[in-house]
């Protein structure tokens, strides 16, 4: 997935390339010295999906543990959400939304 990088007075962002946005105040596309604005993949998220995969938890259970060490009390809706993440390889990206935007 190719990412651009976008910089301004209030830190970085990335943006997935071909999605629709606006620039903040001050932002401008981030351009290395050979003239290059995208990155593929971006290199933390990489890591953090390489991470999550090599321990064998999926993204739904990953965000059920970061929400209880928040402090965050679980809802019938968070476990329908937590059970669709978990099944989004299979899904598909399309299917995994429309099935979240349904819990809400």
């Amino acid at each position: 997935m190719e990412k651009v990088l976008l910089i301004g007075p209030n830190g970085q962002r990335w943006i997935e390339a071909g999605q629709p946005f606006k620039f903040l105040p001050g932002e401008k596309v981030y351009e290395d010295s050979q003239g290059h604005n995208t990155i593929i993949p971006d290199e933390a998220e990489e890591e953090l999906h390489t991470g999550i995969q090599s321990q064998g938890i999926q993204w739904g259970d990953a965000v059920a543990r970061l929400t209880k060490v928040f402090g965050i009390k679980p809802c019938s809706k968070c476990e329908q959400r937590r059970q669709i993440m978990n099944h989004a390889r299979e899904l598909g990206i399309k299917e995994t939304l429309s099935k979240l935007k349904e819990t809400i």
